[in-house]
């Protein structure tokens, strides 16, 4: 099994970062393998129910050969999110967006491929103001004081591999490199400021700012990805596998394959290191040691 990571989607202007053209390593893969969408999903996001669209793209992500999870981030539909069909799936309640394709719930832990995983999704957007409330804004995009409470519970249960957020602190935001790191305005960052000392996680692995970004600070190894696709190991911590394109180009929904290519020939991923067994919930395993530093960052 192999534990990938990746960053915001954003529907269809991401999805063709999973064609095999982009990520050939992605064709040997299987479900038991699973790429993780660090927020801004955005794959059921209209209005008014599932679109024609929406049902393609899902159903094309359906077919891809590993399982694909993802938490929410602030371009999201948040009602439609929490009104998914609920299943009980690596020790926790997920949402179903589709065969294969399942949203990892605020304040639940999972325990995925051994490692112990704690979610806690959502944002405030910046361009809330250029949004229709009840339409493509939601109040309930900054994580609520139940979503908080059930985050410090299963935080009891002791530390986690990884924390997987869509935002970051305020500390670490300041040291990515992007324009907005000294605008403070957004109570999520400080909610997960509150939390870290009782999630104690060996990763932080979070999207929302765009930059691909790596850096450790106080034993805890921090991880914003957008275009990367990376894979976490357990002796190594995060590996970087490349870059993968954008478009601003959406797929139609009148075809069957999004997008329409040939199938790249398979890629290869770096050989995981594996546990004898799996480790407890409350087992925590460390990376090595590196400085704050970046790699394609924008």
């Amino acid at each position: 099994m192999a534990l990938l990571f990746t960053g915001d989607l954003h529907g269809e202007r991401g999805i063709h970062r999973f064609a095999p053209e982009s990520f050939p390593e992605g064709e040997v893969l299987d479900r038991d393998d699973f790429i993780i969408v660090a927020g801004d999903f955005q794959m059921i996001y209209a209005h008014g129910g599932l679109t024609r669209q929406e049902q393609v793209q899902l159903d094309w992500l359906s077919r891809r050969p590993w399982t694909t999870l993802f938490i929410d981030g602030n371009h999201e539909h948040m009602p439609r999110l929490r009104s998914l069909p609920l299943e009980q799936r690596f020790g926790g309640t997920v949402g179903k967006a589709a065969d294969n394709v399942y949203y990892l719930q605020r304040g639940e832990r999972y325990t995925i491929d051994g490692r112990s995983i704690l979610c806690l999704g959502g944002a405030r957007s910046i361009d809330r103001h250029k949004r229709v409330p009840g339409e493509s804004w939601f109040e309930d995009e900054v994580p609520t004081g139940t979503d908080v409470q059930a985050t410090r519970n299963a935080a009891g249960q002791g530390p986690v591999d990884v924390f997987l957020t869509h935002t970051c602190p305020p500390d670490i935001k300041f040291l990515l490199p992007i324009h907005s790191r000294n605008d403070l305005s957004d109570p999520t960052e400080h909610m997960l400021a509150d939390l870290r000392p009782l999630v104690q996680p060996r990763h932080w692995i979070f999207g929302h700012f765009h930059v691909n970004w790596k850096g450790r600070q106080n034993g805890i190894e921090y991880t914003c990805l957008f275009d990367e696709i990376a894979l976490l190991d357990l002796k190594m911590g995060i590996i970087p596998l490349g870059k993968r394109p954008m478009t601003k180009q959406p797929p139609q929904a009148s075809s069957a394959e999004i997008p329409s290519a040939a199938p790249a020939a398979p890629g290869r991923l770096p050989k995981p290191s594996r546990p004898a067994s799996p480790p407890s919930s409350g087992q925590t395993v460390s990376p090595p040691d590196s400085g704050f530093g970046t790699w394609g960052g924008e």
